[in-house]
């Protein structure tokens, strides 16, 4: 399904035409819409595609998520990987670090696991990051939650850049994404259906 628009007394609003915000509404909605059952079955249609995703294939320092709400969970990944190092994000005042995932875990102010442990890792020393999202375009456009933690983050990437990777279901997929200046894009998207590279890898693609 590709978001076009939003039907606003009975006209048809182009996504060109939208705020962010008014974006950010529709798109949260469309996500609760999507059956439980379905979601289930895209997280494990997306641990598949990760394990066949070749930016993981030597990857050793893997930035993950706690999915809430009705993101598209990572767990069916996360519980295979013995062989890297996992880490997610910690909120620390306006900011976000990645933090080891092992060590005891509590729940942050916006009711989201994260690692006790305050010690991170670099966001330039990441080998992968994996990012959840609200939505997405085929130009590489993500448009998130609306806190700024990852454009924050990732503005402090300058000559070592870690693969930026959105995770979202097909259902997400926007014909535009309004973007701001401080907005970092996506080098890759991954959907249960599709993959997606914004940035050209260096291997053919087929």
């Amino acid at each position: 399904m590709l978001h076009t628009g939003i039907v606003v007394n009975r006209v048809l609003i182009p996504m060109s035409d939208l705020t962010r915000q008014q974006l950010r509404q529709h798109l949260r909605k469309a996500r609760r819409s999507i059956p439980e059952s379905q979601r289930r079955l895209a997280a494990r249609q997306i641990a598949h595609r990760l394990a066949r995703f070749k930016p993981l294939r030597h990857a050793r320092h893997v930035a993950v998520y706690s999915a809430i709400a009705s993101e598209l969970s990572l767990a069916a990944f996360t519980q295979t990987q013995t062989s890297r190092q996992l880490y997610l994000p910690k909120i620390i005042g306006d900011n976000m670090r990645f933090v080891a995932s092992r060590g005891g875990m509590r729940r942050n102010r916006f009711s989201i696991s994260e690692p006790r442990r305050h010690k991170h890792r670099p966001v330039w020393a990441m080998s992968v990051i994996l990012m959840p999202l609200l939505g997405f375009d085929s130009q590489g456009n993500r448009l998130g939650q609306g806190g700024g933690y990852y454009d924050r983050a990732l503005a402090k990437l300058r000559f070592r850049r870690p693969w930026l990777v959105g995770i979202g279901y097909d259902q997400q997929h926007c014909e535009q994404i309004p973007s701001e200046a401080w907005d970092v894009p996506l080098d890759a998207l991954l959907t249960p259906t599709q993959t997606l590279y914004f940035r050209k890898p260096p291997w053919p693609v087929g």
